[in-house]
């Protein structure tokens, strides 16, 4: 990780359990982010993320492809993206800023 400060512990935000129990400010915020992202031009948000991360640029098209792009078979027989999740979100945004990455933001993308 070039010497970038990895946190520990959880994510703390605006918004949890308590004053968004069914996660509709949650959604709303991580679908309008997703698309931000798949928005911008991918070559630098790929480029951004690798040299903050320590990781390829290979591995960070792959990783952005897998939970941005590609669609997956899921259980119930249907094929579709990843619904936008706001902690997966968060994760990607730290590692674009190459600011307070917790440990979980780098684990989360060794395992895709």
């Amino acid at each position: 990780m070039k010497g970038k400060d990895i946190r520990k512990g959880a994510l703390y935000g605006a918004w949890n359990n308590e004053n968004d129990p069914y996660n509709k400010k949650r959604d709303e915020i991580a679908i309008n982010l997703y698309n931000e992202i798949i928005n911008r031009k991918k070559e630098y948000e790929i480029a951004v993320i690798a040299l903050n991360s320590g990781f390829s640029v290979d591995d960070i098209e792959r990783i952005y492809n897998h939970i941005f792009i590609r669609k997956h078979l899921f259980r119930n027989g249907r094929v579709h993206k990843f619904d936008p999740d706001y902690y997966m979100v968060h994760s990607w945004l730290r590692l674009r800023e190459g600011k307070n990455i917790y440990k979980h933001d780098i684990t989360c993308y060794i395992m895709n």
